[in-house]
C-alpha cells in the first residue's frame, strides 16, 4: 500500500511544535517553505507544478516545479510511494518544458531565458532515509557500509546528471 512521505517525524509527521500548544510542521514542508522564502526574497513568483493545467501561456515564463515526493537518485528509492515521478522523467519534463517555452516565445528567447534561470536540484536525501536508515537491516545497509554507500550514491548521481 502506498503512503505519503512523512518519514523520520514524530507522530503526525511533524518535526517540531509551532506556537506553544500549536501544531507542528510536516518535515517535507520545511524544505518548500525555505524554497518559497528564498524565491520571494529574489522576487520570483511561486512555481507551479509542471503537470498543472495552468502551466501554459504566460505561466511558462515564470517558473516550474518538477519535483516528486519520495524520489531519489536510485530507481528503487520511493517504491513505497504511489505515482512518483522518477528523476529521469523529471529531467525529461524539464526538456519538454523548454520545447513548450520555445514554441511560445521562440527558440532564441527560450534559450536566453533558461540560460539565465536559477535551477535548483535537491536529490539524494530519500536514498539515505528510505533506502538506508528507515528500515532496520535494509537491503542497502546490509549491502554497504555508510561510507561506501555515499560513494555509490555519488557515482549514481553523476550518471543521472550526465544522461
Amino acid at each position: 500500500m502506498g503512503r505519503s512521505s512523512t518519514w523520520g517525524c514524530p507522530k503526525g509527521g511533524t518535526t517540531h511544535q509551532g506556537a506553544p500548544g500549536g501544531p507542528g510542521m510536516p518535515r517535507r514542508a520545511l524544505f518548500f517553505v525555505r524554497v518559497f522564502l528564498a524565491g520571494k526574497y529574489l522576487g520570483a513568483e511561486p512555481a507551479l507544478p509542471y503537470l498543472s493545467p495552468y502551466m501554459r501561456g504566460e505561466n511558462l515564463l515564470v517558473s516550474a516545479n518538477f519535483a516528486s515526493t519520495g524520489v531519489g537518485i536510485l530507481n528503487d528509492t520511493g517504491v513505497q510511494f504511489v505515482n512518483i515521478i522518477r528523476i529521469a522523467q523529471q529531467l525529461q519534463n524539464f526538456q519538454d518544458s523548454q520545447q513548450r517555452l520555445a514554441a511560445y516565445v521562440g527558440e532564441d528567447a527560450a534559450r536566453e531565458r533558461v540560460s539565465q534561470s536559477l535551477v535548483l536540484i535537491t536529490l539524494g536525501g530519500n536514498d539515505f532515509v528510505n533506502n538506508y536508515y528507515l528500515v532496520p537491516f535494509s537491503a542497502r545497509s546490509q549491502q554497504f557500509e555508510i561510507h561506501d554507500y555515499v560513494h555509490f550514491i555519488i557515482s549514481e548521481y553523476k550518471k543521472v546528471l550526465a544522461a
